[in-house]
């Protein structure tokens, strides 16, 4: 397991999965979990069996089911 901490586009695009079998998982805010889900599925070709971007809040937004 490895985390990665990105801030921008850069980082995103230097973000590469390793050779062999891997799943990626990330967890964020609703706007950055859409960019990091559609850099893996359009840049690395990864599927749904092989990535997942989840949403956990969406910023502006409030209350315990905000998302």
């Amino acid at each position: 397991m490895r985390a990665i901490v990105f801030g921008d586009e850069e980082d995103r695009d230097r973000l590469r999965m390793p050779n062999g079998s891997a799943f990626g998982w990330f967890a964020a805010e609703a706007a950055a979990a859409r960019i990091v889900c559609e850099h893996w599925r359009d840049t690395l070709g990864l599927g749904r069996d092989e990535a997942l971007a989840a949403a956990y809040w969406r910023r502006g937004a409030a209350g315990p089911m905000a998302g």
